[in-house]
C-alpha cells in the first residue's frame, strides 16, 4: 500500500480523508469492530464532549443537526460513522486487525506492519492510536477482591443498575463530573473519593432549537461563522494559561466566586476548592456536578483510601465505608504514547527506547522522529490543548502529513524524516515556552511524566501550531 492508517477515531478518519483526496492505495487498520475510537469505547452514563459541537467535528464535514451546544457520546459516535461512510472510508477498513509492530527495512524502504489479520506492507504508516485509549486503574491494595462491580468509565457495563445501590465512585476528573449526577439520580447512597478538587466553570450546554438547525442547513456559511466563533472565543483564552498572569488570575477568581454561588454548605466550598494554579490540571465544565454533591444521598470523602475490602474500602483513619459497587473516573495511561505497538526504525531502534533515553515522548510538531523515516503521528507528543478543539491540531497534523506524502511521491525518493538537529532545537525551544505555563506547576497531572517533564500538551495557541504545520522545518531529510 501507499499508506497505513493505524486507529479509526478522529484522527485516522481525518487522515483516512486526505489520502482519498489524494488517490492514494490505503488501509485503515482498527482492533476493534467499529469506527469511533474513544467515543466508541466510551458508554458511561453522562458521556458527552465538553468542546462545543459544531467546533468538535471535521472542517470538510460540518453537521448542521448536532441536538446540543455539547454533544452527547452516542451522538459523537454516530456522526464518525456517518463520517467514514459518506466518504467512503469503511470499504478501506480492516476491523478486528490490531497492529503489534511496525519494522522500517531499509533494503525496500517499507514498513512491515504485523497485526493479529497478518503483515501488511506500506511505503508510510500513519499512528492515529490516539491518547486517551488505555484506562488507568488505581493501584489500590485489596482492589481485586472486591466483592461487587467494578467499572472503569472506559469499560463500562451498559447493563449494569446504580438502582437503590451503595456505589463509590474514585476520581473527580472530567468523566467523574459526567458520571457522578447519573449515579446519584438513581442510587441508595454514592460516596465520591477526592484526591484534588478540580477547577470548575460552567458549561452553559443546552438543546439546539429547530429554527437553529433549520438556519444551518439552509445557510451553511452561517454556520461556518458559528464555528469560527467558537474558535476564537477559546483561542482568546490561552492567556490565562500562562502561570503568573492577570488573566489566570482574574480568571481563578471568576472560577472561585461561581463556586461560592454554587455551594452552599461552607464544608462542601472547602472541599471543592482547588489548591493548585488554574490551568494545572485539566480545567473541567459542568451544570450538574456541584449540585448533585449537594444531594443527601452524597458524600465527599477526600481521606486517602489505605485499602479496598470485599465489601467496602478502609480509609487511611481507619474508618470503613460499605459499598456494592465501585466506579473507578481515574482516566487513561495517557502517558504511554503508542502502547502496545513496538515500532523498530531505520537504525534498528525501538520508538518507546529512544524516548525512555530522552526521559519522556518526543516528536516534531507531535508527528515526526528522527530514525524513524516515512513514519507519522497523530494526537502525538505535546499536542493535546487546555483550552481548545483537538480536532483542529488533528486537521493541522493530517494536513502536514499529506503534504509530507505528496513531497515524497512527488520527488521519487524513497523516504522523508526530521532532522535530529532539527528535533532538537525545536524540544528545547517547547520546553522553554512549556515551562511559563500552568502545566508546569506544582500539581500531579497526566500532563507530564513522573520526573516533571511535559509530553502531553502544546506550547502555545493553536493559531501558532497551525502556522508551524504549515511550514516545512529548515533540516527535513528526502532520500
Amino acid at each position: 500500500m501507499d499508506l497505513i492508517i493505524i486507529g479509526s477515531g478522529f484522527g485516522g478518519l481525518g487522515m483516512a480523508f486526505h489520502a482519498a483526496r489524494q488517490g492514494q492505495r490505503f488501509l485503515v487498520l482498527e482492533r476493534a469492530e467499529d469506527v469511533g475510537g474513544t467515543w466508541r469505547d466510551n458508554i458511561y452514563p453522562g458521556v458527552a464532549c465538553d468542546t462545543q459541537s459544531h467546533h468538535y467535528s471535521f472542517s470538510f464535514a460540518p453537521n448542521p443537526d448536532w441536538s446540543r451546544r455539547f454533544a452527547p457520546g452516542p451522538e459523537i459516535h454516530a456522526y464518525l460513522r456517518d463520517t467514514a461512510n459518506r466518504f467512503g472510508i469503511t470499504r478501506n477498513i480492516r476491523f478486528g486487525c490490531n497492529v503489534t509492530r511496525l519494522r522500517f527495512d531499509m533494503a525496500d524502504t517499507l514498513w512491515h506492519v504485523e497485526s493479529s489479520r497478518g503483515i501488511f506492507r506500506a511505503r508510510t504508516v500513519v499512528s492515529a492510536m490516539g491518547q486517551l485509549t488505555e484506562p488507568a486503574f488505581p493501584a489500590l491494595p485489596g482492589l481485586a477482591d472486591f466483592a461487587g462491580p467494578v467499572l472503569h468509565t472506559a469499560r463500562w457495563d451498559a447493563g449494569f443498575s446504580a438502582s437503590g445501590k451503595r456505589i463509590g465512585v474514585i476520581g473527580t476528573g472530567a468523566s467523574a463530573i459526567q458520571l457522578v449526577p447519573e449515579l446519584a439520580a438513581e442510587a441508595g447512597h454514592l460516596t465520591l473519593f477526592q484526591r484534588s478538587a478540580p477547577w470548575m466553570c460552567p458549561k452553559d450546554d443546552r438543546d439546539f432549537t429547530e429554527s437553529e438547525k433549520r438556519r444551518f442547513r439552509r445557510f451553511p456559511l452561517w454556520q461556518r461563522l458559528y464555528r469560527y466563533s467558537i474558535y476564537w472565543s477559546w483561542e482568546r483564552s490561552w492567556p490565562e494559561f500562562l502561570d503568573g498572569s492577570r488573566r489566570q488570575k482574574r480568571r481563578s477568581r471568576e472560577m472561585l466566586e461561581w463556586l461560592d454561588g454554587q455551594v452552599a454548605s461552607p464544608e462542601l466550598r472547602r472541599q471543592m476548592t482547588p489548591d493548585y494554579p488554574l490551568g494545572c490540571k485539566r480545567v473541567l465544565l459542568s451544570d450538574t456536578f456541584l449540585p448533585a454533591l449537594e444531594r443527601p444521598n452524597v458524600d465527599v470523602c477526600t481521606a486517602q483510601i489505605r485499602r479496598v475490602t470485599p465489601g467496602g474500602v478502609e480509609l487511611a483513619g481507619g474508618t470503613s465505608i460499605d459499598l456494592d459497587m465501585l466506579a473507578l473516573a481515574t482516566g487513561f495511561t495517557a502517558q504511554e504514547f503508542l502502547p502496545g505497538l513496538a515500532v523498530i526504525g531505520a537504525e534498528g531502534k525501538e520508538l518507546h527506547e529512544v524516548w525512555e533515553e530522552a526521559g519522556g515522548a518526543e516528536g516534531y510538531l507531535g508527528i515526526m522522529v528522527p530514525g524513524f523515516p516515512n513514519f507519522f503521528m497523530m494526537y502525538g507528543p505535546n499536542t493535546n490543548l487546555g483550552h481548545n478543539s483537538i480536532v483542529f491540531m488533528l486537521e493541522c497534523q493530517a494536513h502536514f502529513i499529506s503534504k509530507a506524502i505528496r513531497r515524497l511521491h512527488r520527488s521519487n525518493k524513497k523516504t522523508i524524516a526530521i532532522d535530529s538537529h532539527e528535533m532538537a532545537g525545536y524540544q528545547q525551544t517547547l520546553q522553554d515556552e512549556l515551562a511559563r505555563t500552568a502545566w508546569a506547576g506544582n500539581c500531579t497531572s497526566w500532563y507530564k511524566t513522573g520526573s516533571d517533564k511535559i509530553t502531553s500538551n502544546w506550547s502555545t495557541t493553536t493559531l501558532g501550531y497551525w502556522l508551524k504545520s504549515r511550514f516545512w522545518p529548515k533540516r527535513l531529510s528526502v532520500d
